[in-house]
């Protein structure tokens, strides 16, 4: 009894050292250990295991305040270390994994397995809750398309029925037709360039510098054409054949194209030179009067349009440009597209009946009075036909861009986009056409002019007894080349 007394208080006093033990390294455990929950969203602790259950360790992070309850230190490092892919570190007040925003359908990872994700995504959109961590959430992002609750489309089909492609052929057809056109006008603007700057005697006349000045914008038009769909950005407009581009690549042929617009204002001034050559017999000092305003009102205006329109620019389905009513902004559509073109419009075509009406009544009072064609009016009939052809070029491509920016081009009326693809580029090409229209005409004349030259040389070798007849009638050829002369020279 005696010796269990005494070994009775060594037993407590162990026991006693063994609570203080615990409660010693539990003390340690918490000041010195602590499982801190990271400060910040950038802070990285480690590698993640893909083996850990990451929907629920971030679920545990945002539900429960679970830090102080971790003792352990590899239990500690699990959480600090996927701490930064959950999905609170990607900001969710600012709409974090706005999934199923959309449905054009998309090629697939082929190792995605569609029926799970859409299973997952299903069950957070009933919990109203978002994916768990980022990478579900770019999974989502990636499938939701493909998943029945949120969008109608075949898992297999692969092609976007934009603008009523439904075929890869048409999708080509669209892109091709506004490349090649483009670089027929980028072609025919340069060959305009070429002829009127390596011939001096053209520099100083005022209708030639206006033809540059239109080519010059001709160039950017046709230019930002030949890339068709290349500029849109890839990441967005993934769906549509040849797009390659970044925002960047998009704003800059959306500029170029507006700024291709300034050939429009050209063309007015390009209307009023002939309006005033025609019905007022201006000439070219008359013209040099007033030159630097034919050319300060284009240039102000489709500069300040180009620049002004830089935030504005965006991405359609057939190139970048501002988007068309209605899904653009109508103030946009107004003053970029619909009044410069209405207005060039309008000026135009006044400006054409006005010289229409001109040489109308010039030609009815010489049949009145039997007057033959004199050198003024055959000069002037031919500025006019070279004046209604380059308002003709203007008609072909000009009031259809205007009718699709105001009416808006149907996304599944094919035969309207495709419209749009061959015309809008157009404009350098048809100018092309008109400048050398003229040339040909001139040659063709004197062409027929030396043959008839040549015709009556050898009638009056064969019958020399008739000379006067012919020596009569042999000054008056001579006489019309002057005047043919001046017609080149006027237009």
């Amino acid at each position: 009894q005696k010796k269990a007394t005494m070994i009775k208080p060594s037993l407590r006093l162990s026991f006693l050292s063994k609570i203080l033990l615990l409660s010693t390294i539990c003390i340690y455990h918490t000041l010195v250990f602590g499982c801190k929950e990271p400060s910040s969203c950038d802070e990285k602790f480690g590698e993640v295991d893909e083996n850990w259950n990451f929907d629920q360790l971030c679920r545990d992070m945002e539900y429960t305040d679970m830090w102080d309850d971790i003792v352990s230190e590899e239990e500690c490092r699990m959480y600090q270390s996927v701490y930064h892919l959950c999905f609170f570190c990607a900001g969710e007040e600012d709409g974090f994994c706005a999934f199923a925003q959309g449905c054009p359908s998309r090629p697939l990872s082929e190792d995605t397995n569609v029926t799970d994700v859409c299973a997952e995504l299903e069950i957070l959109l009933e919990q109203r809750i978002p994916p768990s961590t980022t990478e579900t959430c770019i999974l989502a992002e990636e499938v939701s398309f493909a998943c029945p609750i949120f969008c109608e489309v075949l898992l297999d089909d692969n092609l976007a029925n934009y603008l009523g492609t439904d075929t890869e052929a048409k999708k080509k057809a669209l892109v091709w037709t506004a490349r090649v056109n483009g670089i027929l006008s980028f072609l025919g603007a340069t060959f305009i360039l070429v002829d009127i700057l390596r011939d001096r005697n053209k520099h100083s006349n005022v209708l030639h510098q206006l033809l540059v000045g239109m080519a010059m914008f001709d160039l950017c038009t046709g230019g930002a054409w030949a890339f068709a769909s290349a500029p849109l950005p890839k990441d967005e407009a993934f769906y549509v054949y040849g797009s390659r581009g970044t925002s960047a690549s998009c704003t800059a042929q959306g500029f170029f194209i507006q700024l291709g617009f300034t050939s429009v204002f050209y063309n007015m001034s390009l209307a009023l030179q002939y309006f005033l050559v025609i019905t007022r017999r201006w000439r070219e000092p008359d013209l040099k009067k007033i030159r630097i305003y034919l050319h300060a009102f284009p240039l102000v205006i489709g500069f300040g349009l180009a620049f002004g329109a830089i935030p504005e620019y965006n991405w359609l389905e057939y190139g970048c440009h501002l988007e068309t009513t209605p899904e653009g902004e109508l103030w946009e559509v107004l003053l970029f597209v619909v009044v410069p073109i209405g207005s060039a419009i309008l000026v135009i075509t006044g400006l054409m009946l006005a010289i229409f009406i001109k040489v109308h009544r010039q030609a009815q009072a010489s049949r009145k009075w039997r007057f033959g064609i004199g050198k003024d009016s055959s000069m002037e009939r031919e500025v006019f036909w070279q004046c209604f052809f380059y308002v003709l070029a203007f008609y072909v491509t000009w009031p259809h861009v205007f009718a699709v920016y105001i009416g808006h081009v149907d996304i599944q009326n094919y035969p309207a986009a495709y419209l749009f693809a061959f015309l809008a580029p157009l404009q350098g090409f048809n100018n092309f056409l008109v400048y050398v229209r003229l040339r040909i005409v001139l040659n063709a004349r004197a062409l027929a002019e030396r043959a008839s030259a040549q015709s009556a040389l050898s009638f009056g070798r064969l019958f020399p007894s008739l000379p006067e007849r012919h020596q009569s009638g042999g000054p008056e050829e001579p006489a019309s080349m002057p005047a043919k002369q001046d017609d080149n020279n006027a237009t």
